[in-house]
C-alpha cells in the first residue's frame, strides 16, 4: 500500500485495517504509534 493510495472507508473496522497495515509496514507497535501521535495506545 502506498503512503498516498486512496481508501474508501464504510465502516470502523475496515479503518482499523488500513491503520493496522500500514503500522505494520511501517514497523510500530500500538505502543509506538500511539506516542508518535501524543495519543494514548487505547485510542490507537
Amino acid at each position: 500500500m502506498e503512503p498516498s493510495a486512496a481508501f474508501v472507508v464504510r465502516t470502523p473496522g475496515s479503518l482499523a485495517n488500513v491503520v493496522a497495515s500500514r503500522r505494520h509496514q511501517l514497523g510500530l507497535t500500538q505502543q509506538g504509534l500511539a506516542g508518535a501521535a501524543g495519543v494514548s495506545r487505547k485510542l490507537v
